[in-house]
């Protein structure tokens, strides 16, 4: 599994891939992908708490995906 970190913004319900990201992803056109979206609770976003957060998930989940489906079932709401 290949991860990829970057901010996006939301236009008419899509997430925008950056360009520098485009050309290594389009072989996934039509493919089904697993997506974690962290929302901002506030305008003020912090890159390098980002890329922390995201070095740290990646590194300690990457190999063990059905802790990630855990955590994403778990915290579904009805």
């Amino acid at each position: 599994m290949k991860t990829y970190a970057f901010k996006s913004t939301i236009e008419n319900n899509k997430v925008q891939i950056p360009e520098t990201f485009f050309a290594d992803m389009q072989h996934m056109n039509g493919k089904e992908v697993r997506v974690i979206l962290l929302a901002e609770d506030s305008s003020e976003f912090n890159e390098e708490a980002f890329k922390e957060f995201t070095k740290y998930f990646f590194h300690k989940y990457s190999n063990n995906i059905e802790t990630i489906k855990n955590i994403v079932n778990n915290t579904k709401e009805d």
